[in-house]
């Protein structure tokens, strides 16, 4: 479900709406700020399918604004998993093979774990960062020591024999 109808931001005031947003995690306040970005792209397109008023459009511009300085200034926390491990989700336009070469550019980068040509995990274990590319989202799990990146890594592979 898109975050916009979840919290049903449209019907807030900016006060509230704002004090949701402290509640979000950077992740998902990312993913708002693509909705509401869309939502402003298709009124601007006068596209018939978009429901969103002059007053939803001047809302939203305020939060994206709001929403990237609270992203700026660290103010919102992050995701992080079981593992204590941060998450940071992204998505890129590129192929998997092509994201794959440029990461790999940056000799710090290896492959980790090959699934198929559009899932693929690459690990870095100076930055202590493993990057999963699948259909062109990207998670970049982050941890803290090398001990921490090595049970990430052992657990991804795990759940990938017993589910794939």
């Amino acid at each position: 479900m898109y975050l916009l109808e979840q919290y049903k931001i449209a019907s807030l005031d900016e006060a509230h709406a704002k004090y949701l947003i402290k509640n979000l995690n950077v992740n998902e306040a990312n993913r708002l700020v693509n909705e509401m970005a869309g939502k402003i792209f298709w009124f601007n397109k006068k596209a018939v399918f978009n429901k969103a008023t002059a007053e939803h459009i001047a809302l939203f511009k305020s939060l994206i604004s709001y929403i990237k300085s609270c992203i700026n200034y660290d103010v919102l926390k992050h995701e992080y998993n079981q593992n204590g491990v941060r998450i940071q989700r992204e998505s890129t336009s590129l192929n998997c093979d092509a994201y794959g070469r440029a990461l790999l550019i940056d000799k710090h980068w290896s492959n980790f774990l090959l699934l198929d040509f559009c899932h693929r995990y690459w690990v870095n274990h100076v930055t202590l960062e493993i990057v999963c590319y699948c259909e062109g989202d990207l998670i970049t799990r982050t941890a803290i020591d090398i001990e921490m990146l090595q049970q990430e890594m052992n657990d991804i592979y795990q759940w990938h024999k017993e589910n794939d």
